[in-house]
């Protein structure tokens, strides 16, 4: 009896999690949502007095989906050691991440019609935006010359 419970419990919390799944995505995007459609947006060290630092230097991300990475660079002092926030502003074609996201869906089986209905009215309710921006923030340490040689010689420093 109390296994049956326990299988019970399972298969309940399985429904839970898909439909939770399905609805998080109908929702507002966010980090998230579209961490798989870029890479290389990461924190990063910058070397002390460094001039016009490329921030986007190294990221790539799927065009399909994201359509532009603007950089909020404007709280670090190069001229300063110290931890700052950049923010990087990630603009998406919510309709094509919406395909993107059916598509990794389907190919996980889902077998909840109820998640699989929701599916379908949520992508209606979500084509009516065009694009989301999502802010994605990082750490950017600027190191002075000592600590700059012992990360160069890591691999991890930028600027």
């Amino acid at each position: 009896m109390l296994e049956q419970q326990q299988d019970a419990a399972q298969k309940k919390d399985t429904k839970v999690e898909s439909t939770n799944k399905v609805a998080a995505h109908s929702t507002k995007l966010d980090e998230d949502a579209i961490k798989d459609t870029y890479t290389g947006i990461d924190d990063m060290y910058v070397l002390e007095g460094s001039k016009d630092v490329d921030y986007l230097d190294g990221v790539l991300y799927d065009s399909s989906i994201v359509k532009g990475i603007d950089v909020d660079s404007s709280k670090v002092d190069a001229s300063k050691a110290g931890n700052y926030k950049i923010t990087f502003s990630i603009t998406a074609d919510r309709k094509a991440y919406d395909a993107f996201r059916d598509a990794f869906i389907k190919s996980e089986t889902v077998k909840d019609k109820t998640s699989a209905d929701k599916t379908k009215t949520d992508k209606k309710s979500a084509d009516k935006t065009k694009t989301e921006t999502v802010k994605v923030k990082k750490d950017t340490v600027v190191v002075n010359r000592d600590e700059a040689q012992k990360l160069a010689d890591q691999n991890k420093l930028w600027g």
